[in-house]
């Protein structure tokens, strides 16, 4: 029977839906919520069958959402993997929720309206589902009495059982699930499961163990899991909790872990074989009450490269407030954490060219360093307990300093400009500046440019006048005001170095980015705002003529 739906429809023509959908035996079905409904879609493409007014699936088919809301009701009578929304994903689907192209994206939700019963939204039984441009909403995983604990069921947006999940462009949020998964659950029993994220985002969602014990682990993710640009924040039950976990370019932020459990990413399922290789991120703002802060790797190798591991903290100080773990960290920061900055467990840590400072408890029984560490390179540790370059590295906050994650720049003075291994350092930093850029590489994540490449000059020219004369000032607390100014000049001057090596594309995108960060208006900045003043106005048409000489779209 199909599911009562609530449908907003857009402004489509027949023939846009034609041409988007092609001839009616290909494995493209509109799913417009009434004469053809997402769960009746849903069983076409598992079927290759008409179902209701949907028309049949073909191999591996695309439902092109073409209304913006698509709101379940009632639980799918198939209950053999738990309660869900939708009829059990089993074959190869994509639903693609912006088939137009006009950047709106559809949302899927359970129903906030009283009386709605628990249900998770979806659930994979060997197959392979891929949402784009999808929000996923309000899943609510049921609740199962025991008859001594009541516990929701693992999954409370999405659940794998032996099969895999993209998403892509997409975002899951505000769902509640048992002890594992509060967005995404993938169990393994079944089978290999595969989460992967592409530029996307999974937010806001919770674990709940039980009514009397804790929060659960996995509050946004549980299972294996690849993130490629996309963010993992405000999740309760932690971040990431996965065997194999692979970040690239990816942020894990301000999310709450609970009874052992870390607050950003766990790597280590029992019996703790776990793993994680993490590329150009940022793991920030996390904690944990009575567990590590920031990353936990147990019984296997942890890999960082050109990462930032930044105000993470532990309820135990002697836990783990930045990172714990065994393997390498090359080209990193770790700075700011509550409790020790890096732990390192059995089999020990190696360090290359990597800055770890000002971490610690306010009691002064932990510091930057602690465990078997072994040092390559050059390497600051603030308070040289593990050895290294002791000393004040003078960093920023943390701040979009360039690049597509938030960073800590260097001023200049730093101790860390130019001391690094310039033989073992990575060949670019975290946003993708060239290294090095000076006399020899930065230590830690960024590295400073200071040369001004010809294709930005005039903006940087503008810019450098403007902040003299008092025309262009920085927003935000008045501690971080002067950084915010320095992260502009410092994104356009990596616009400049990715344009000097060729990148133009890259180049382009960066000026985008940092249109973001300016108050057009010059008068009424908002939250995401760096700069504002009289000049800002003129500082948005310096970047959009340049973009225009270097032919961005």
């Amino acid at each position: 029977m199909a599911r009562p739906v609530t449908v907003s429809l857009r402004p489509l023509t027949a023939a846009i839906l034609l041409a988007l959908t092609g001839p009616t035996n290909a494995a493209s079905i509109p799913v417009n919520g009434t004469s053809c409904t997402l769960a009746n879609a849903i069983t076409a493409a598992n079927t290759n069958k008409a179902a209701g007014g949907c028309i049949a699936g073909s191999g591996a088919d695309t439902l092109n959402l073409t209304a913006a809301t698509y709101t379940l009701r009632t639980v799918d009578p198939d209950t053999s993997r738990g309660s869900n929304g939708l009829p059990l994903i089993t074959s190869v689907i994509t639903v693609n929720g912006d088939p137009d192209g006009d950047g709106r994206g559809a949302v899927i939700q359970r129903s906030a309206a009283t009386g709605t019963p628990d249900f998770r939204v979806l659930a994979v039984s060997n197959g392979n589902l891929t949402l784009k441009h999808v929000t996923l909403r309000n899943g609510a995983a049921k609740i199962d009495n025991d008859g001594y604990y009541e516990q929701r069921q693992n999954g409370g947006g999405i659940a794998l059982y032996a099969g895999r999940l993209t998403l892509d462009h997409s975002t899951v949020t505000q769902n509640r699930g048992g002890t594992k998964g509060g967005g995404i659950f993938a169990a393994s029993r079944d089978g290999a499961s595969r989460i992967t994220a592409l530029d996307s985002t999974v937010s806001e969602n919770r674990t709940e163990a039980t009514y009397r014990r804790g929060s659960g682990r996995g509050g946004g993710i549980y299972g294996n899991v690849v993130l490629k640009r996309s963010v993992v924040s405000r999740n309760v039950g932690g971040g990431i909790y996965s065997d194999n976990a692979t970040l690239s370019d990816s942020i894990v932020r301000d999310n709450v872990g609970d009874y052992g459990v870390t607050g950003g990413i766990e790597s280590g399922v029992a019996p703790y074989s776990g793993r994680l290789s993490m590329y150009r991120s940022t793991v920030s703002g996390n904690r944990s009450d009575y567990g590590a802060g920031g990353v936990r790797v147990r019984g296997g190798p942890v890999t960082i490269e050109n990462s930032t591991i930044s105000g993470n903290r532990c309820g135990y100080y002697n836990t783990a407030g930045g990172v714990v773990g065994s393997g390498t960290i090359v080209n990193s920061t770790i700075t700011g954490n509550r409790g020790p900055g890096l732990t390192a467990s059995s089999g020990g840590i190696t360090l290359t060219n990597t800055l770890i400072a000002n971490n610690g408890d306010p009691y002064g029984d932990t510091g930057d360093c602690e465990g078997t560490v072994t040092l390559t390179g050059a390497n600051l540790i603030g308070d040289g307990s593990c050895g290294g370059l002791a000393g004040d590295p003078k960093l920023g906050p943390l701040l979009n300093n360039g690049g597509l994650v938030p960073t800590h720049a260097l001023p200049t003075g730093s101790p860390a400009i130019n001391t690094a291994d310039s033989a073992t350092c990575l060949s670019a930093d975290q946003r993708g500046a060239k290294r090095p850029e000076g006399a020899a590489c930065d230590i830690g994540a960024f590295e400073l440019v200071t040369a001004v490449n010809a294709s930005v000059r005039p903006v940087v020219t503008f810019f450098d006048g403007a902040v003299a004369a008092g025309t262009l000032s920085g927003t935000g607390p008045i501690a971080e005001r002067t950084f915010r100014v320095q992260g502009i000049r410092h994104a356009v001057l990596l616009a400049g170095n990715f344009k000097r090596r060729g990148f133009t594309p890259k180049s382009c995108d960066q000026l985008k980015r940092t249109l973001d960060r300016i108050d057009t208006d010059g008068a009424t900045p908002d939250g995401s705002d760096y700069v504002t003043g009289p000049a800002s106005p003129q500082l948005v048409e310096e970047i959009k003529t340049v973009r225009t000489s270097l032919g961005c779209g």
